[in-house]
């Protein structure tokens, strides 16, 4: 099974940190087929608390989905315990007085061995 994680990374002002704020955050992707490259045209989501069934499998996972183009299974899971909160953030905090925000956002797609 072939691990990918996604890396993020932004400039904080007056924030603590940036994270999926409950597990049924919903992650929405466009994805690609990994047998024939076919690619989604519209966004679909993936959450950590929905499960789906494996066909073929007695194992489960977070999205299932069957390609359009041929016809191959593809799934993926969440590791829950690699969701870390991002410590580096805008807007304006009426209370404490003081603007908040996050900038300069980038992220990547790294496979992991």
């Amino acid at each position: 099974m072939v691990r990918i994680a996604l890396q993020f990374k932004a400039n904080l002002e007056n924030l603590t940190n940036v994270r999926p704020d409950e597990d049924d955050f919903r992650w929405y992707l466009k994805l690609r087929c990994q047998n024939c490259g076919e690619e989604t045209k519209d966004w679909v989501y993936m959450c950590l608390i929905e499960n789906k069934p494996i066909r073929g499998s007695r194992g489960t996972a977070n999205f299932v989905s069957k390609c359009k183009l041929c016809g191959r299974e593809n799934s993926m899971d969440i590791m829950k315990d690699s969701i870390k909160a991002y410590t580096d953030w805008s807007d304006y905090d009426e209370k404490a007085g003081q603007a908040v925000g996050i900038y300069e956002v980038t992220h990547r797609f790294v496979k992991l061995h």
